[in-house]
């Protein structure tokens, strides 16, 4: 906290540490102390740590590259692609302010996976809500569309948290859509509160 308030230009020094091999705990806290800098020093780069082996250095790296223009989609998808939840949910978090088109596959990949925390699959899902991309679309008709019944009208998947976020992502974002309309006209008529 003393050192983003010091009367001297820290950043150059900063940058300078970090391109040394320093211990992870060193180039975690250089990288908050960077983050809260007023300005990142010219030509400050965090490429090489965004790879970094350790996850905490990991997160502060991409916490400061979401923020520089040039960086961020590359922060982004690495993020994404991040076998630790924790980043996942950082990625996530991030897409939800502006997720590229390259982005969009690997947030489909959030929501999809079943194996992933109904919390993450819930932020993926709000993501491809918000995304404006005609795949998106086609993922969140996936996930509401549960077949026909016999007298063969839509049918809504089985009740879920993710089903309600995948609905909530349709009425918000697609509700003009030909194929939402179809889909969010029986889950109007649902006996279940919270899927109406």
């Amino acid at each position: 906290d003393r050192l983003t308030r010091a009367p001297r230009e820290l950043g150059p020094v900063i940058a300078e540490r970090l391109s040394a091999d320093v211990p992870w705990y060193v180039a975690r806290n250089l990288l908050i102390v960077l983050d809260g800098l007023p300005q990142l020093p010219d030509g400050f780069s965090t490429t090489t740590l965004v790879g970094h082996t350790d996850v905490r250095v990991r997160r502060e790296a991409v916490k400061l590259a979401l923020k520089i223009p040039a960086e961020r989609e590359l922060a982004l998808l690495g993020a994404l692609c991040d076998p630790v939840p924790r980043m996942v949910r950082l990625g996530l978090n991030a897409a939800l302010e502006g997720c590229p088109p390259s982005a969009v596959q690997f947030v489909t990949r959030v929501a999809e996976d079943e194996t992933q925390s109904s919390e993450l699959r819930v932020l993926a899902i709000k993501v491809l809500g918000r995304a404006a991309n005609p795949g998106a679309l086609q993922v969140l008709l996936r996930m509401v569309d549960g077949g026909r019944n016999w007298r063969g009208r839509p049918r809504l998947a089985a009740r879920s948290l993710e089903l309600v976020a995948a609905l909530m992502a349709l009425a918000s974002g697609w509700a003009e859509d030909r194929q939402a309309r179809a889909l969010l006209a029986p889950a109007a008529m649902s006996a279940g509160p919270h899927v109406r």
